[in-house]
């Protein structure tokens, strides 16, 4: 939760010589951070101060007040939620390398962690890939994701993946093999031939 806060001014005015007592109370998530400032200037326990802080309240006492202590003071407490601590991006899985068939389609993905909102952006060799109906990209649940279909040898290449929020900016790149179609229906054809080959030499051998 954030942070509430009451303040208690005792002793705003005092006689020169005299102490003071500035006393302040607050609730919200641990752990909690009291800071008391004098005309922006932060101040700590020493020979002039003495802050007394607990997880509920905290008490700035001026030990010997001087004409110099007169001023604003001002008193914050803060903890990472009431400071909504913005997270850099970073990648928990980088993209990999990996291969696609010509004509068929290409899955890119990695997973983004990090405070949103998170800004995805996908590049082939350094150029910006915009969306389109060959190309489709989603970032949902942690997960950037890019599908190339249609694919052709001029999808080969280095692909990178940039993240990027106020804190920062990331990036990971892979790359993608695009295999032809003849590797594949040769490779098909010699597996065939070989298979039908041992069929006939089993057939063979049991009928002998």
């Amino acid at each position: 939760s954030e942070v509430s806060l009451q303040c208690t001014l005792k002793g705003s005015d005092v006689t020169q010589g005299d102490p003071a007592t500035l006393e302040a109370r607050f609730s919200g998530t641990k752990p909690l951070k009291a800071t008391w400032l004098k005309d922006g200037k932060e101040l700590k326990s020493g020979q002039r101060y003495k802050v007394q802080s607990t997880d509920a309240s905290s008490i700035l006492k001026i030990l010997k007040t001087e004409k110099s202590d007169a001023g604003e003071y001002t008193f914050e407490v803060s903890n990472d939620v009431g400071h909504n601590q913005i997270i850099p991006p970073s990648f928990t899985r980088k993209l990999k390398q990996s291969e696609g068939i010509k004509g068929s389609f290409a899955h890119l993905e990695c997973l983004v962690s990090g405070s949103l909102p998170i800004t995805i952006q996908w590049y082939k060799d350094e150029k910006e890939i915009q969306a389109d109906e060959k190309h489709k990209n989603t970032f949902f649940e942690n997960v950037a994701f890019l599908e190339i279909s249609r694919l052709d040898s001029k999808d080969s290449g280095s692909y990178t993946c940039i993240a990027k929020n106020k804190a920062g900016t990331v990036q990971c790149s892979g790359v993608l093999f695009v295999k032809g179609l003849g590797t594949v229906h040769i490779f098909s054809v010699v597996l065939h031939s070989l298979l039908a080959n041992f069929c006939s030499a089993l057939q063979l051998w049991l009928s002998s």
